[in-house]
């Protein structure tokens, strides 16, 4: 009992809980130059689709900078985009139509990377309400978008050169076959806890962002060892170009 009424007792106590919260301050301050600095390594513009309706398209520059509003049409709900090879930006949007038998109609969308210019296509064929059509279409659009599906299945998982999000967690295979695991979603659930259920490459390779919920686009390096979050609310697509 004289221990703990000692004063060194509550001194020696007071000074390691001093210390925890030096520590945690000072790897706090580590954490946020890191960040800073991986943020100044990274390259070129993500675009991508927000909004309430998933009709809005913006993109900011990968070092989370300079975050641009490009195109909005209430009427629309973007499904796909991507950068094309020419600089400009190409995605793909529904919208109502009580003519056809699902009710939808899909158009082809292409536009300058400053929002302007925007031309809009007819496709060369709709989803027509039954399973046949419906694959039809959509393995016209994952050659589009140069999307692969597991096992060929049109509606199966999602795959970007290897790259894919299995119930949450972002997953790549690497060169020597094995597979590498650079974000792990822990407790899925598809209605309260889906984590991110998009992921794609930088042109290098080198980088992959990710959506996830709240923090909006996470991009991290090729062993998942270093997260940021770039100041974006919510990202449905998204492309990367240099």
């Amino acid at each position: 009992m004289r221990f703990f009424k000692s004063k060194n007792f509550f001194i020696k106590i007071g000074f390691v809980v001093l210390l925890l919260f030096a520590l945690c301050g000072a790897n706090s301050i580590y954490e946020g130059w890191r960040s800073r600095n991986f943020l100044k390594t990274l390259k070129g513009e993500i675009v991508y689709v927000t909004g309430r309706s998933l009709g809005e398209v913006y993109k900011i520059k990968a070092s989370g900078e300079d975050n641009q509003f490009l195109y909005h049409n209430p009427r629309f709900t973007v499904d796909y985009i991507r950068w094309q090879d020419d600089g400009r930006i190409q995605f793909l949007v529904s919208m109502g139509n009580s003519a056809l038998p699902t009710g939808n109609e899909y158009k082809l969308v292409t536009m300058d990377s400053d929002g302007k210019n925007v031309k809009m296509d007819e496709l060369p064929l709709q989803p027509r309400g039954d399973e046949a059509s419906g694959e039809r279409f959509q393995k016209y659009v994952d050659q589009l978008f140069k999307i692969e599906r597991l096992n060929g299945l049109p509606y199966g998982l999602q795959i970007h050169d290897g790259l894919y999000v299995f119930q949450g967690s972002v997953i790549y295979l690497a060169e020597n076959g094995k597979l590498v695991k650079v974000y792990n979603h822990m407790f899925y659930d598809l209605k309260f806890n889906r984590g991110p259920d998009t992921a794609v490459w930088s042109p290098d390779k080198k980088f992959i962002a990710y959506n996830n919920g709240i923090k909006g686009l996470t991009i991290t390096d090729r062993k998942g060892s270093i997260k940021v979050n770039l100041p974006v609310v919510r990202a449905a697509a998204f492309d990367w170009k240099y």
